[in-house]
């Protein structure tokens, strides 16, 4: 019988050994994954979207190489995890070669708004294919403490001082996505 869905169980911290899962087609990774290893969907060509949380703090070499269904990626975390660099001469990590989106040359990866940057700096090797249109884990494009800002631009305080510290709140202070407060 082949493995179509792995639900990876709370209190797993590191994600790895599903490579050449040929028929995985749902991969779901909880909150407590701080880690996927090399290779760890390598090979898994039924897969057509994984969602990252965003406690991953890192990714090896070649995790979802060869993954030639794979369309997107969602990063819900606002920092950029660590890719391993397996080719140490010329920098390369391998984590995406031969995915879908690679392929087609498509923007599959996609990271909140207002990361776009901090991403395509971190993974350089993968810029051309970042998009800054993903939810947080909340479902709020990008997130704090005491406030969100969802997908239409809105930025809501939440907080029981309501905009105490937010006074001087004005174009030069918030992201260029927020439309109304």
């Amino acid at each position: 019988e082949e493995v179509v869905s792995v639900e990876v169980q709370a209190g797993v911290t590191e994600v790895w050994g599903f490579s050449d899962y040929g028929s995985l087609t749902s991969i779901t990774i909880p909150s407590g994954v701080t880690s996927i290893g090399n290779s760890a969907f390598s090979g898994c060509g039924s897969l057509v979207s994984i969602t990252i949380p965003s406690g991953v703090e890192s990714i090896g070499s070649r995790a979802f190489n060869s993954c030639s269904s794979l369309e997107s990626v969602t990063m819900q975390g606002t920092i950029p995890p660590t890719l391993a660099v397996e080719d140490k001469d010329i920098g390369k990590t391998y984590v995406f070669d031969s995915c879908k989106f690679v392929t087609d040359n498509a923007q599959g990866i996609k990271i909140p708004l207002g990361t776009v940057e901090s991403y395509k700096t971190a993974w350089a090797e993968w810029a051309d294919y970042i998009t800054g249109d993903s939810k947080s884990a909340d479902g709020f494009l990008v997130s704090g403490t005491d406030w969100m800002l969802d997908v239409d631009g809105k930025l809501t305080i939440r907080s029981d001082k309501g905009m105490e510290g937010w006074k001087n709140i004005g174009k030069k202070n918030h992201p260029r996505q927020v439309v109304t407060v």
